[in-house]
Parts: C-alpha cells; sequence; structure tokens
C-alpha cells in the first residue's frame, strides 16, 4: 500500500489471502508496511483469522522492527510522498485551483458579509456579533491570498498548466456557487415559511 493509500496491502500465506490498509476503519490488523507495519515478503508468521480478517498475527520475535525502526519506515515513507507530491502537476494545479478557489469564495464573503452570516447564524446580528463575523472573514480571505502566493511561488505555473488550472478553477468555483446559491434559497423559502406562520 502506498504511504498515501488508495490501494490495500495484500499478501498470502498459502492459498488463503489478506488485504488491508491503514485508512479503513475495521477491527484486526491492518497496519501497512509503509506505515511501519511488521509484513515483509518471506516473513513466517502464523495467523488466526475469520472471513479474511486477522484477528492476531504471530511474528518470531527476531523478524520484528523496534519502535523506533517502524517510526523510521514511517518517516521516510512520509518523506517519498511529499516529494512525489510536490513533482506531481496534475496535485499542483489542482492545488492552486482549490486556492483561487478559495479566495474568490472568501472575497464574496467580505463583500456579501450579511448575507453570508446566515450560513452560521439567524438575524437579527448584535453588533458585537457582526465584528466578530467580519474579522472572521477578513481573517479567512487573508489567509487564501497567502496561500495562494506561496502556491504560486513554490510551484509555478508554467504555460501548458495555466489553461487546464483555469478550467479546474472555474469548475471549482461554479460548484461553489451553485451549492452557496442553494443554501440562500432554502434559507429564504425557511424565512418566508416562518414569516407565513402556520
Amino acid at each position: 500500500m502506498p504511504y498515501e493509500g488508495h490501494q490495500d496491502e495484500c499478501f498470502s500465506v498459502e492459498d488463503q489471502r489478506f488485504c488491508y490498509s491503514d485508512f479503513e476503519i475495521a477491527p484486526g490488523f491492518h497496519n501497512a508496511t509503509s506505515h511501519g507495519g511488521p509484513i515483509h515478503s518471506g516473513l513466517p508468521v502464523r495467523i488466526a483469522y475469520r472471513d479474511g480478517r486477522i484477528l492476531r498475527l504471530d511474528i518470531p520475535k527476531d523478524q520484528t522492527l523496534t519502535p523506533a525502526e517502524s517510526a523510521a519506515v514511517t518517516s521516510q515513507r512520509e518523506w517519498q510522498w511529499q516529494r512525489r507530491s510536490e513533482n506531481d502537476p496534475v496535485l499542483q494545479r489542482m492545488n492552486t485551483a482549490a486556492l483561487f478557489t478559495a479566495i474568490c469564495w472568501t472575497l464574496w464573503w467580505n463583500l456579501q458579509w450579511r448575507r453570508v452570516m446566515r450560513f452560521w447564524a439567524k438575524p437579527p446580528y448584535k453588533l458585537w456579533v457582526q465584528v466578530m463575523f467580519r474579522v472572521f472573514f477578513a481573517l479567512n480571505f487573508f489567509g487564501a491570498v497567502i496561500g495562494f502566493i506561496r502556491q504560486l511561488v513554490l510551484h509555478p505555473l508554467t504555460q501548458q498548466d495555466v489553461f487546464p488550472t483555469m478550467q479546474i478553477a472555474a469548475t471549482m468555483c461554479s460548484v461553489v456557487a451553485i451549492m452557496s446559491a442553494f443554501w440562500l434559497w432554502m434559507a429564504h423559502r425557511r424565512d418566508t415559511k416562518a414569516a407565513a406562520g402556520p
């Protein structure tokens, strides 16, 4: 299993195959090698299992990793995953587009702050509540801008990346806009019904 998941770790003992992942929430053994788990090719094991789930895993004492070795393996795999992520152009386009979307969304929060406050609270709003929300919205906007600038400094867009990144950002912005419009429409409908009475 790669450090980031998306694929189970599997091994076989005679004709019985076992598959598991650190990312699944299930009983039984699920500690993959990439996260410091003990399994490796040729390791002698004794397994108690049911329905393909490992209930108990016995490994010879001289074949197990120490906690320090296990932590070192996990740290190494995490570093390798981070290097792969930094060099993955698709992931960098997604990150850049997501941060641009965050700028657009938080800018809308700041421009339409009275409407956006309805995501969290019902009117009427006391003055201190309005001030707290305005500060919260401003901090989110500046955080998104700083994150976007950092992303562009660390991973500048090449000429071939610009158009695909814009397409992803347009899609993300559209989804966020539709979700926000739907929520505001629902809130308006609820308020209209409440004002009309039973």
